[in-house]
């Protein structure tokens, strides 16, 4: 019932701004901000996988949406209509900022812009020198970095020191955007 009164509210309150807004960002389904989707008992998992959606089970037996999204493509979801529950629900700090007068479009913009440039920025410098971690969310690459530097020999560890610095640099400096304008606080960082 929560997840359809959201869809109904939401495309009643929902203005062309906003979705001109989150057609610039698509932070949530790009695997920047969230690692996976949680679906709940409202979503039809049959209509999802008829849409599109890739779903994995998890080892708890509980059902998820990996991301990126599948059916994310320039930045538009190719299957809107028949988005997980979570997905329709959701809205970043700075969707909400707008919507109450406290940021104007060009100001929300401008902070999308920004986090995407950090974002590709980040993408880049791991396709250089972590081309082995360019395939997990960036949600993920903190804890993936963690991983795969233990996993490495110790000459290759050191020989990727200066590299791992800036790489984890550039992900605090991301996250640090992130958490001051796009989690939302009933959000959990890696499980949307």
């Amino acid at each position: 019932a929560k997840c359809f009164s959201a869809l109904v509210n939401n495309s009643v309150n929902s203005s062309q701004k906003e979705d001109d807004l989150c057609l610039q960002c698509g932070l949530c389904c790009d695997g920047t901000l969230f690692a996976m989707v949680a679906l709940t008992d409202q979503d039809k998992t049959a209509s999802l996988n008829q849409a599109g959606f890739t779903l994995r089970r998890l080892a708890d037996g509980s059902l998820v949406m990996p991301q990126p999204c599948q059916q994310l493509d320039n930045l538009k979801c190719q299957s809107y209509e028949q988005r997980p529950c979570r997905c329709r629900l959701f809205e970043c700090l700075t969707l909400k900022a707008f919507r109450a007068g406290d940021l104007d479009r060009d100001e929300a913009l401008k902070t999308i812009q920004i986090a995407r440039h950090l974002v590709n920025e980040l993408k880049m410098h791991i396709s250089r020198h972590f081309s082995s971690l360019s395939s997990f969310p960036v949600a993920n690459f903190g804890r993936e970095l963690k991983a795969y530097s233990r996993r490495l020999p110790l000459n290759d560890r050191r020989r990727l020191q200066a590299h791992e610095k800036v790489a984890k640099k550039a992900y605090l400096k991301l996250r640090e955007m992130l958490d001051a304008h796009f989690y939302s606080h009933e959000s959990n960082r890696s499980n949307r």
